[in-house]
């Protein structure tokens, strides 16, 4: 199940927290993860719950025609892990760069470069006083 590891890696859990929070071991999340073993019904939607996706996207079983390529399935996943708050923060912005030409100063960039250095928890408290801002200009 490539699919439960990408999630896993991607919420930033070891295989032993997702165990605990899945009530299951960590050598089964493994067994699952290098396909030596796979999850019964129960625990195949434990897990879907857990990281809110089908089980046959776990599964690898897609029934939707779309087909995304490797980078398209990535920001898809990365915006599946993201808080309701940070999914509504980049729609809003996505939407906004789809509507107009966009250009950036070198101010700006230099406010994106040093963005990115910036570790997760940080990241999402600028966002949530972004938000709070773009809010309050609406």
């Amino acid at each position: 199940m490539k699919r439960l590891k990408e999630l896993r890696e991607q919420r930033g859990l070891s295989q032993a927290k997702l165990a605990e929070q899945v009530g299951t071991t960590q050598q089964t999340i493994y067994k699952y993860e290098h396909g030596t073993t796979e999850p019964e019904h129960k625990m195949l939607k434990r897990l879907s719950d857990f990281f809110n996706v089908t089980t046959d996207y776990l599964i690898e079983h897609d029934t939707n025609e779309l087909k995304l390529d490797a980078q398209e399935q990535h920001y898809v996943d990365t915006l599946r892990a993201l808080t309701a708050s940070d999914k509504e923060l980049i729609i809003k912005t996505a939407d906004s760069l789809s509507q107009k030409e966009y250009t950036t100063t070198s101010d700006e960039r230099s406010i994106i470069d040093q963005y990115r250095q910036l570790k997760p928890f940080q990241k999402r408290l600028i966002n949530q006083e972004m938000k709070k801002m773009l809010d309050k200009n609406q």
